[in-house]
């Protein structure tokens, strides 16, 4: 099943507070329209350890050929087996990945958007 998008960025502890007291605020009000979810790191160096560019791989074979065991995704990006399931561990901890009912990998994101804020 599919859920949309995901942010990812880079923000302080600080920005992060804000962001979810406003968030509450507006739905309090009734004023949130539809939840957006966000995944923070507190800088650029765990973001770019979490999100390599072979865990990107891994997120985009995922996404193209729908839920699949750890076994069949290691042999579809001829990746051994340990490496691929070490990734997809941390990527599941981190919300980019689960499993579904019969505890096959998938992406549920249609688009994993990341921004730095270079401002803050």
């Amino acid at each position: 099943m599919s859920r949309g998008q995901i942010r990812i960025g880079v923000k302080g502890e600080a920005a992060i507070n804000r962001e979810f007291v406003e968030a509450w605020k507006q739905a309090e009000r009734g004023a949130l329209k539809e939840p957006e979810v966000h995944l923070y790191f507190l800088n650029v160096a765990t973001l770019q350890g979490v999100l390599s560019d072979r865990r990107v791989a891994l997120l985009k074979v995922l996404r193209r050929f729908g839920p699949s065991s750890i076994r069949n995704l290691a042999t579809q990006v001829r990746r051994d087996y340990r490496n691929v399931y070490d990734d997809l561990q941390l990527l599941l901890k981190a919300g980019l990945v689960e499993k579904d009912a019969r505890n096959r990998v998938m992406v549920p994101w249609d688009k994993i958007q990341t921004e730095i804020d270079l401002a803050a």
